[in-house]
């Protein structure tokens, strides 16, 4: 039978049952025996007409285009996901839904239950408020142990002209290995479902801006502060960078620096010159602020913005050729020791990432508070993988 003849089959039957129940107490045996038989018949003709459905819904699936197709998983995929963090379904429902979408009872490792828009908004506020960590030298390893990184010095070595048939000299070049590990950075947020359910702002993009810019500050963090335990090294606690100091008037409330053009000229050449292409100036806020206000004798300011800062890419000063660029984990002076300014390659620097930024979300783990919670987690560890002197730093002494 066609769909249609089995629908109106499914009708008739349904009247004829309506026929017997208008009897009421008139039913007999036999009306109860027809009922039954009505219901029986009614329900194989809604498990023919499900098939039917089913068959013709696979087939649609089937002939679209995989761009088509993909377009209608995104939105099953978001529609879902925001459900899950205002409350409306649970968490299993969430799951289930994305698999009968997928297809298969198996979602792989996880990462269809979150969107791809999510996952975007996610890396590119990682990559916003990161300063330094999108230009390190990234190794990438699907190892979850140690991994012992090759390093290589063969700047004392050169070669030699020679006379006509004169002997080349060889020369080995130094080698050693840097461990870099594994370590786990995550956070967290609550989603309270009597704050979303009648938001009017998108809760998946407040949710993946909060994640990602909590990553980049704390992995920014550590690249260049970190002590290396359970952590990556930063860039100033390295052993492959020189400092130079510069006197301060007072270390109170009220520190007043003395920084001068002199002070960026000698980080530089505290890097071996091998060392200082591609490299950049970091300076605190505070810093920058004295430096804008630097000028020669003509009244020309020393701090030159770059040829091809526009509107659009934020403008960006040099000094001695070497471009300037604001970091904020280099604050403003507080006491002796600290560093207001650093100069050097981030290349030398490697960021291992064993797993990148990984997504996931429950509903039972605040159960009794009625919240959903997101989670975001990576692992990463990071050195400066140099064997050269490679970075300077300005760093505050007393009187």
């Amino acid at each position: 039978m066609t769909l249609k003849q089995l629908q109106e089959a499914r009708l008739a039957k349904i009247a004829a049952m309506g026929k017997i129940q208008e009897k009421g107490d008139a039913i007999q045996a036999v009306d109860l025996n027809a009922m039954k038989t009505f219901k029986d018949e009614i329900s194989l003709i809604d498990d023919q007409i499900e098939a039917i459905e089913l068959t013709r819904a696979y087939a649609v699936k089937k002939s679209k285009s995989p761009k088509e197709k993909e377009d209608d998983f995104s939105v099953v995929q978001r529609e879902s996901f925001s459900a899950l963090l205002r409350g409306s379904i649970s968490f299993e429902a969430h799951k289930q839904k994305i698999m009968a979408v997928v297809g298969s009872h198996d979602v792989a490792k996880g990462k269809e239950l979150v969107p791809d828009e999510f996952m975007r908004i996610l890396k590119e506020r990682v990559l916003e408020y990161g300063i330094i960590v999108p230009n390190l030298d990234r190794v990438t390893t699907s190892n979850h142990g140690v991994l012992s990184y090759p390093t290589m010095d063969d700047t004392a070595n050169s070669a030699l002209w020679l006379d006509e048939h004169g002997t080349i000299d060889l020369k080995d070049f130094a080698t050693g290995t840097i461990e870099l590990n594994a370590f786990k950075l995550g956070t967290g947020i609550v989603v309270s479902n009597e704050l979303v359910e009648d938001s009017f702002f998108d809760i998946l993009v407040y949710s993946a801006n909060l994640i990602g810019i909590r990553i980049a500050r704390t992995l920014e963090a550590s690249v260049i502060n970190g002590d290396g335990v359970k952590k990556p090294l930063g860039i100033l606690n390295t052993a492959l960078i020189t400092g130079t100091v510069k006197a301060i008037v007072s270390v109170d409330t009220a520190t007043t620096v003395v920084f001068a053009p002199e002070d960026l000229e000698a980080l530089i050449d505290s890097v071996q010159p091998s060392q200082r292409m591609g490299s950049t100036f970091y300076l605190s806020d505070s810093a920058m602020r004295a430096a804008t206000k630097w000028k020669d004798t003509t009244g020309r300011k020393l701090l030159q913005m770059l040829s091809t800062s526009t509107d659009s890419s934020d403008v960006i000063y040099e000094f001695g050729g070497y471009p300037i660029s604001v970091n904020y984990e280099l604050g403003d002076v507080t006491s002796v020791a600290d560093t207001i300014a650093f100069f050097g390659n981030v290349k030398n620097y490697t960021l291992r990432v064993v797993r990148d930024v990984t997504v996931k979300a429950s509903d039972q783990v605040n159960f009794l508070t009625d919240e959903t919670v997101v989670i975001g987690t990576m692992r990463v560890d990071g050195r400066v993988t140099s064997t050269n002197v490679c970075f300077s730093k300005l760093v505050v002494a007393a009187v």
